[in-house]
């Protein structure tokens, strides 16, 4: 009950603001408790990561020849990244049609919500899920002995940009 003396002071526009951020952390936390109502997701999550690392690197791997003194993860590990966040793609739009076929487009439409929060709240949740999947990812390459050739700076700036443009 405190919601309505936080919005008391603030004019219209104000008010509209703040509303589409709250609304929109209530999607964000929606999707986040899905991930926990529904650990098949965060295994499937973290675990394709890995999974592809490795079958990428030494089952694929040991085929390829990219050259004398080139090693084979300097090329596949950045395809990997890249694979990761567009596969990325496939669970965002399974997740706006489930929710379309349940009917909770339709139940967010009839609230008194902010119209952007179901977009902008499903944009900041992948992109968390992004975030995460780059983590485990560029975890498992450090392990296996990838390292970038930009340095830090440029392999993070590189990361932003990939989880917030490419997310799901």
């Amino acid at each position: 009950m405190t919601t309505p003396l936080v919005t008391a002071d603030l004019d219209g526009r104000e008010r509209r603001v703040y509303w589409a951020i709250a609304d929109c952390w209530t999607v964000v936390r929606r999707d986040l408790t899905h991930l926990t109502k529904q650990p098949s997701l965060i295994a499937w999550q973290l675990g394709f990561p890995i999974v592809s690392v490795l079958l990428f690197i030494y089952v694929f791997g040991s085929a390829m020849d990219v050259g004398e003194g080139t090693d084979y993860q300097t090329y596949a590990m950045p395809g990997m990244f890249a694979m990761t966040m567009a596969f990325g793609f496939m669970n965002t739009a399974m997740a706006v049609v489930i929710d379309k076929e349940r009917g909770v487009t339709d139940r967010f439409r009839s609230m008194p919500m902010s119209p952007s929060a179901v977009v902008t709240g499903r944009g900041v949740s992948d992109v968390l899920h992004a975030g995460l999947d780059l983590a485990v990812l560029a975890a498992i390459a450090l392990v296996i002995g990838w390292r970038s050739d930009g340095g830090l700076l440029a392999t993070l700036a590189a990361f932003a940009l990939r989880s917030c443009c490419g997310s799901r």
